[in-house]
């Protein structure tokens, strides 16, 4: 999830100069270790498909809200499966018409730090994957363990 930001002046004006984009807030974990709570991200609106492997802010239907998480399929009809990289399960398909922008770069310890690139794309797929797949052993482990 996140939330809009005051920016401070400087940070504004370096927005003015490459191009815009909005800074959210991220404020919950579900892409860690990419993005943590207080991570601030800048993404743009978006005007063309994501690809897959990219982090995509989308509308909430149920909250009201933006959530920031990875493109993991892709429809010939435009809609993606989105996914945060620290979850079990996929949101589902997402229509076009409920995705933002995709997040350009985010900042942590006062660096910004890009998101975008094909290696950092298919580094992002592994660790969603990776992430699916721990959280699977940890249920498994917790069902295998005896109960006292």
């Amino acid at each position: 999830m996140t939330r809009s930001t005051d920016k401070a002046p400087l940070d504004a004006l370096r927005e003015a100069i490459s191009g815009g984009g909005f800074v959210r807030e991220i404020t919950t974990g579900s892409m860690a270790p990419v993005l943590v709570p207080g991570d601030l991200v800048r993404f743009t609106r978006g005007v063309r498909l994501p690809r897959v492997g990219e982090i995509w802010a989308f509308e909430s239907t149920s909250r009201g809200h933006h959530i920031a998480h990875r493109v993991i399929g892709r429809r010939a009809d435009g809609r993606v499966l989105m996914k945060g990289d620290n979850l079990l399960w996929p949101d589902g398909w997402i229509d076009q018409k409920r995705l933002f922008g995709p997040a350009l770069e985010r900042r942590r310890d006062g660096r910004w730090q890009s998101l975008t690139g094909r290696r950092t794309r298919a580094r992002g797929l592994v660790r969603s994957a990776l992430g699916s797949l721990r959280l699977v052993l940890a249920k498994v482990a917790a069902l295998a363990s005896p109960t006292r």
